[in-house]
């Protein structure tokens, strides 16, 4: 098994059964996780408990949501290692492998 030890991962769509389940399996490996979802109730239900986590109420259909959550991350955690995008929609307008912060930011376009 992969150990995701001193890891940063996004999960998008955390709060529904799926995201819930590829959550759980990445704390078992130990990753740290940004649990993004537009159901902050559900997802501080599923996720309450992990102390490690970091949940974030963001709506993938909105830009600025997106920017403002990916920057609270990086904010919080110095940087992200990884995305696993379970979420049904989105609006990203770019493939996640070209987003990099803008020079001399910390800021993520």
């Amino acid at each position: 098994m992969n150990n995701f030890d001193n890891k940063t991962f996004i999960i998008t769509g955390a709060a529904g059964h799926l995201g819930q389940a590829v959550a759980a399996k990445f704390i078992q490996r130990g990753a740290r996780l940004v649990l993004m979802d537009r159901d902050a109730q559900t997802l501080r239900r599923a996720f309450g408990a992990a102390s490690e986590a970091l949940l974030l109420e963001v709506d993938l259909l909105n830009r600025g949501h997106i920017r403002a959550g990916v920057n609270e991350a990086i904010s919080r955690f110095g940087r992200m290692d990884g995305v696993c995008h379970v979420a049904g929609g989105s609006v990203w307008a770019r493939p996640c492998t070209r987003l990099h912060p803008r020079p001399g930011t910390s800021s993520w376009t």
